[in-house]
């Protein structure tokens, strides 16, 4: 097993669903103000390292989620694997027109 799997499943439920990724153009203070506009969630938990990593959790319509930065991408994942597709996809789609933002501002 790779480290990068070993440490996803250190900080993971075990079930966790990993269900979107969209590309790291924002630094991690802006994706968190970004999340806080998202109306219902609740952040519970922001790590950093200072510099390249972060770890998100966070609370929206009764299900747990986490956000991790790998290798220039934010990952999605949720604890509950039977969480209903239309919450993923309003959490994606949150996410989408903030990326679309910047990407034609040319970020």
């Amino acid at each position: 097993m790779t480290i990068l799997i070993k440490e996803l499943k250190a900080k993971l439920p075990d079930d966790a669903r990993h269900f979107v990724d969209f590309p790291e153009v924002i630094f991690f203070d802006e994706f968190s103000n970004h999340m806080e506009t998202l109306d219902g969630v609740e952040i519970t938990e922001f790590e950093m390292d200072g510099t390249i990593e972060m770890w998100l959790e966070f609370g929206f319509r009764k299900h747990r989620f986490f956000v991790n930065n790998r290798f220039g991408d934010y990952w999605f994942f949720v604890e509950d694997p039977k969480c209903p597709e239309e919450i993923l996809l309003e959490i994606a789609e949150h996410f989408r027109k903030l990326l679309e933002k910047d990407e034609s501002l040319g970020a």
